[in-house]
C-alpha cells in the first residue's frame, strides 16, 4: 500500500496576495498487486437491447485484460474502446476491477483446439501492465528481433495478457563462451540506395559531404541515427540525391531487388535502444517489497503564513517570504505520486519547511531525522543547498536540486542530480542542434542596443560551440550587426543593408538572434519577414521569446522560428491530452491553474520516483539504463543526466528546441541532449 504523510498539514492554496488555507489529512492509496495473474474469462449471460443493437454486459474481474477480455468476445481492442469511452485508461490495456462494460453481441465461434505448447524450445510469458520488446530483450537477454521473429505481430502490438514465446536456445547461450554467432540477414528492398561502411572518425555530417546530399536527406534514409556513427556501421544513400557523381562508380556491385545481405551477429548488441549496463538488469524489478524514505525540502514558511486569516493582505515588502510558487511546487508533486499509486510503491514522505534558512537545514541533518533517506528532493535556494549536499555526500544519500542551475555542489557530490541545466549546457544544446543545419548560411546579428553583457556573450558562446561541433571549413557563415530604427535618421532599406548583404539567394539561411530586448526582436522580426519573400529564412531565437506577444505569430511562421527552451522560460503544450489530463485533475484538487512550479512538481517526483521503484536504492548507479526505463513523457522539463567525470554530481543535459513549422502551422517541442561524452574528450576540450 502507497502511504505518505506530511510533515506540515497546513499548505498555501491560493497564489494571489490574499492566501487561503486547506487542511491535508494523512492519504492512503488503495493497494494494487504488483504481480499481475492473468486469469480466462467467460462470456457473460447477462445481454441486453440498446437502440436495436444486443451488447454482453461483461464485470472486468481479477487478471481480466483488454486484449483477453476481446479474445474471448471475437471483437477487436478498438471497438471494445469506442464502445466504452468513459472507462479510464482502457487504451493503456488495463481495466478497473468491478467495472461493468457493455460490448458487441458476436456469435461464439466453435473454439479451436489449443496449440500445444512447444515447451522443449520455448519460455512462455504473459505480458504484464508497462512490459515493452526493450524490457522482455533486457529480462530475457536476447535481442528484441528474436521475439518478433517467433511471434510475428509483436512489433505493432503487445496488449496486456498476451502470452509470447521466448527461444530457449537463445537463453541457453547466455554467458557461454564458445557459442557459434548467428548471422542476422537483412532484407533490402530496392535498388534506390547505396549502402556506405562507416569508417573510423566519420560521422553523419562528414558522410553527407563525402556523397554531396543533405544531413537531414542522410537522417530521413537512416531512422534512428544520431550524429556521431559507430565504426563499421552500414547506412543508406539514397542514389538520386547525390551530387558527388564520382562517388558512384565506387560502388560495389548492383545489388539486386530483396538479395539478402549477412551483418555479423554483433551489430545485433550495438541497437542504440538496447544498450544498458548489464550489472543494472539484476536490480530491475517492481520494489514493490520495500518502504522508502523520501523527504522533501522546501521553503514555505508554515509557521509565519499559519498566523494569517484568509482576508488578510500581504504588505509589498513581505511577498518574497508569502510566495506560494514553491507550494505550487508540492501540488504538482502531490500530483505526481497519486499518479504513480497504480505501480504498488510503497513510501514514507515527509514535507520539511526550510525557510530558506540554512540553520535550518543543518539542524534538520543534525536531528537525524533525514539518516534514514532514501531520497531527498531540495533545498532549492543557493545557501541552503550547500548545506544540504554536504550532508548528502557525507551520508550518501540521493539529492535532487529541482529548480536552481547554478551547479551548487555539483563539483563535490556524486549523490546530487541539478534538474536545471546551467547556461553553459543550454549554449553548447542549442549549438549541437544548430549543427543539423551546418549546410545553411549561418548569419548572426548582433544587438547594439543591448546592454546586458550576459545576454551577448550567450549568442557567442552558442556560435562558438557550433564551430565545435561542424568542421568551421564546413560552415558558411558569419557575424553582422542590426541597429533598430529608434528615430527617422536612416531609411528602412539602409538598416537592414548589412544582414540582407550576407543572405544567400542559393542556399537556405539561418539567422541567429540572441537578443532578449523585445523592442530590437520585434523590430527585426517584422524587417526579416519581408526579406523572407525574397530568400529561405529560418531564425533562432532565445527562451524569452516565448512570452513575447508583439511578435506577429504569422512572422514567425513564415520565417521558421527555433527557440529554445529553459525553466525561466518553459514551454508547455497545452493540446496535448497529458497536459489536459493534467490540468484538469490539479484544478479539481487545488481550484487553482498550474504554474510552471506545478508542471515542474510533477516532472521531477514522477521520474525520479519512478527510478526509486525499478531500480531501488541501486538507482544512482544504474543511471546509463535509465534512458531505455524512464521513457514516459514529461510535460515541462526533459531529463537526460550524466556525470561528466567521476566524484561529481549529475547534471541535467536535456534540452527542449520549439519550432514553428509552417507546413502543420503547429509549434512542435523537440528534445535535444548530449550524447554520452568521454572524459578525454572533456580535457582536450578544455
Amino acid at each position: 500500500m502507497l502511504h505518505y504523510f506530511f510533515r506540515q498539514s497546513r499548505v498555501l492554496c491560493q497564489k494571489a496576495l490574499v492566501l487561503a488555507f486547506l487542511f491535508l489529512a494523512p492519504l492512503s492509496l488503495a493497494q494494487v498487486n504488483g504481480q499481475f495473474k492473468p486469469t480466462k474469462v467467460t462470456r457473460s449471460n447477462n445481454i441486453i437491447l440498446l437502440d436495436g443493437i444486443k451488447y454482453y454486459m461483461h464485470e472486468v474481474k481479477e487478471g481480466h485484460t483488454l486484449y483477453s477480455v476481446s479474445k474471448a468476445y471475437n471483437v477487436s481492442q478498438k471497438i471494445l474502446g469506442e464502445e466504452n469511452p468513459n472507462v479510464p485508461h482502457i487504451s493503456s490495456g488495463t481495466l478497473p476491477l468491478g467495472l461493468v462494460i457493455r460490448i458487441p453481441f458476436v456469435e461464439a465461434a466453435e473454439s479451436s483446439p489449443e496449440i500445444e505448447r512447444d515447451l522443449e524450445h520455448f519460455s512462455y510469458h504473459v505480458i504484464k501492465p508497462k512490459e515493452t520488446l526493450s524490457s522482455l530483450s533486457r529480462l530475457y537477454k536476447i535481442h528484441y528481433k528474436k521475439i518478433i521473429e517467433h511471434n510475428p505481430g509483436v512489433e505493432n502490438n503487445l496488449p496486456i495478457g498476451m502470452e509470447v514465446k521466448i527461444p530457449k536456445a537463445q537463453l541457453a547461450a547466455v554467458g557461454q563462451t564458445n557459442t557459434v554467432p548467428v548471422a542476422l540477414s537483412v532484407m533490402v528492398p530496392d535498388t534506390s540506395y547505396i549502402y556506405h561502411k562507416v569508417k573510423k572518425g566519420q560521422n553523419t555530417i562528414r558522410i553527407a559531404k563525402l556523397y554531396g546530399i543533405k544531413v537531414r536527406d542522410l537522417k530521413k534514409s537512416n531512422p534512428g541515427i544520431r550524429w556521431s556513427l559507430a565504426e563499421n556501421e552500414i547506412i543508406r544513400i539514397p542514389k538520386n540525391l547525390i551530387t558527388n557523381l564520382n562517388m558512384l562508380p565506387v560502388v560495389d556491385e548492383e545489388i539486386k531487388t530483396d538479395e539478402i545481405i549477412t551483418l555479423p551477429d554483433e551489430d545485433e548488441g550495438e541497437d542504440p535502444e538496447l544498450i544498458t549496463n548489464p550489472d543494472c538488469l539484476e536490480f530491475l524489478y517492481p520494489h514493490d517489497d520495500q518502504v522508502f524514505e523520501v523527504a522533501f525540502l522546501l521553503p514555505l514558511y508554515l509557521e509565519a503564513n499559519d498566523t494569517l486569516h484568509i482576508n488578510d493582505t500581504l504588505p509589498y515588502s513581505s511577498f518574497d517570504i508569502y510566495e506560494v510558487m514553491f507550494l505550487e511546487f508540492l501540488e504538482g508533486a502531490y500530483m505526481a505520486i497519486d499518479s504513480l499509486r497504480h505501480f504498488g510503491l510503497t513510501m514514507n514522505i515527509n514535507v520539511y519547511d526550510t525557510e530558506r534558512d540554512p540553520l535550518v537545514v543543518k539542524e534538520l541533518f543534525e536531528s537525524g531525522k533525514l539518516d534514514d533517506a532514501d531520497l531527498l528532493i531540495g533545498p532549492v535556494y543557493s545557501n541552503p543547498l550547500g548545506v544540504a549536499s554536504d550532508y548528502s555526500k557525507r551520508l550518501e544519500i540521493p539529492m535532487v536540486s529541482p529548480l536552481s542551475s547554478r551547479g551548487r555542489g555539483l563539483d563535490e557530490n556524486p549523490y546530487l542530480f541539478q534538474a536545471n541545466p546551467g547556461n553553459q549546457i543550454q549554449y553548447e544544446l542549442a549549438s549541437q542542434y544548430l549543427a543539423n543545419f551546418y549546410d545553411m548560411n549561418i548569419i548572426m546579428v548582433q544587438d547594439t542596443s543591448s546592454m546586458n553583457p550576459a545576454v551577448r556573450k550567450s549568442g557567442s558562446k552558442i556560435f562558438d560551440y557550433l564551430t565545435y561541433q561542424v568542421n568551421p571549413e564546413d560552415l558558411m557563415s558569419g557575424k553582422t550587426q542590426f541597429h533598430p530604427a529608434f528615430s527617422d535618421e536612416l531609411p528602412e532599406k539602409a538598416l537592414m543593408a548589412p544582414v540582407e548583404d550576407m543572405l544567400s539567394m542559393d542556399r537556405e539561411n539561418l539567422i541567429l538572434i540572441p537578443s532578449v530586448n523585445k523592442i530590437f526582436v520585434t523590430d527585426i522580426i517584422n524587417k526579416l519577414n519581408a526579406l523572407a519573400l525574397h530568400y529561405d529564412i529560418t531564425v533562432f531565437g532565445r527562451p524569452e521569446w516565448g512570452s513575447n506577444e508583439a511578435l506577429e505569430l504569422e512572422y514567425l511562421y513564415n520565417l521558421k522560428l527555433h527557440y529554445y527552451t529553459n525553466f525561466s522560460n518553459p514551454y508547455v503544450n497545452y493540446s496535448d491530452s497529458l497536459t489536459l489530463e493534467f490540468c484538469k485533475q490539479y484544478r479539481m484538487n487545488w481550484n487553482n491553474e498550474p504554474s510552471k512550479f506545478s508542471f515542474q512538481g510533477f516532472d521531477i517526483t514522477y521520474y525520479f520516483f519512478k527510478a526509486l521503484y525499478l531500480y531501488g536504492n541501486e538507482f544512482v548507479r544504474c543511471i546509463n539504463c535509465w534512458k531505455n526505463v524512464l521513457i514516459h513523457p514529461s510535460m515541462q522539463t526533459e531529463f537526460h543526466f550524466q556525470r561528466i567525470n567521476s566524484g561529481v554530481g549529475f547534471e541535467n543535459q536535456a534540452l527542449s528546441i520549439v519550432r514553428y513549422n509552417p507546413e502543420t502551422l503547429m509549434k512542435e517541442k523537440i528534445r535535444s541532449t548530449i550524447p554520452v561524452r568521454v572524459k578525454e574528450n572533456q580535457e582536450d576540450k578544455r
